[in-house]
């Protein structure tokens, strides 16, 4: 009965959080032109290799939401003060800062980038789970405006809501994926602001040119939307040199074939995920060493 009981109250739980957030959303997408990589008569976007279904999640996740502090590190990691007024001086050189899981912050000969700003205290859907282990090593109203923000998907740690509507209000563009255009549009952000693209899709950016690369993943915030966006990665180029991000990714014969159609351009840094690799869902991220080989097709001079 105490068991029993404690699953209902994390069920009331739950439901009373999901209620007030994306987990019941239905937001209508558009039909886009079929691909390899889309059905329209699905509606959803899908990964040409087919992918191994996690298993072994529910024990994990219970995990996650009653000794979260078991995946926290003992202390808390070391940090470097930004210094926003060196970052952001003109010149050619390409200047990248990190500020914690998906968000890098890019300074292309001048021109500025931010990948998936993410500030908020909890990446979860419902806040019982995925909080943050330590604050980002400078708030949002300190950190320069970026000439644009490229979004890889709409998991909840690369697209923060809070975030977005912060830099929306700041005049900021956005370039996205198709289907994750439609999220911006519905919380408010202008049209003027969004660029959607299909993967080789380019967007011009302050003489940087952007273009979306094939990941190898899936997407989704609530329990009704699975797939419906797309997933991408981004090379950035500008002068001859280039820098890939490769948002969420697993492994693929796409991450050799990336760099092969930038192939008169030399890569500068490659930013690659890694850190949320499990056996029981093998095909969603990279593990260490994979992460280490996609790293040597780009050959980053740093």
């Amino acid at each position: 009965k105490a068991v029993l009981a404690v699953f209902a109250i994390l069920a009331a739980v739950i439901v009373y959080f999901a209620a007030a957030t994306e987990v019941f959303d239905m937001t209508s997408f558009p039909v886009y032109q079929k691909s390899d990589h889309y059905d329209p008569g699905t509606r959803r976007f899908y990964d040409a290799v087919p992918m191994r279904s996690p298993g072994g999640t529910g024990a994990k996740l219970l995990r996650m939401v009653f000794d979260e502090k078991a995946f926290h590190p003992e202390k808390p990691l070391p940090t470097v003060r930004p210094d926003f007024k060196s970052f952001m001086a003109q010149g050619d050189s390409f200047r990248y800062m990190w500020l914690g899981h998906s968000t890098v912050l890019m300074n292309l000969g001048g021109t500025f980038l931010m990948t998936g700003p993410v500030f908020s205290d909890c990446v979860s859907p419902i806040p019982i789970m995925m909080h943050r282990f330590q604050k980002p090593a400078a708030s949002m109203d300190e950190i320069p405006l970026p000439d644009a923000i490229l979004i890889s998907h709409d998991h909840y740690d690369h697209l923060d809501r809070k975030a977005v509507m912060y830099f929306a209000a700041k005049g900021v563009k956005f370039v996205t994926p198709l289907g994750v255009g439609e999220r911006l549009r519905k919380w408010g952000v202008p049209e003027g602001s969004i660029t959607e693209l299909d993967w080789d899709g380019k967007a011009g950016i302050g003489g940087v040119s952007v273009t979306l690369v094939p990941a190898r993943h899936a997407s989704g915030r609530g329990l009704f939307d699975a797939d419906r966006t797309l997933w991408t990665g981004y090379v950035a180029e500008k002068g001859g040199r280039a820098v890939y991000y490769s948002g969420d990714t697993s492994w693929g014969d796409h991450l050799e074939g990336i760099p092969r159609k930038f192939s008169g351009v030399t890569f500068n840094a490659a930013f690659i995920e890694n850190g949320q690799y499990d056996e029981s869902w093998p095909d969603y991220h990279m593990f260490p060493e994979e992460t280490a080989k996609a790293a040597s097709f780009f050959a980053p001079a740093r």
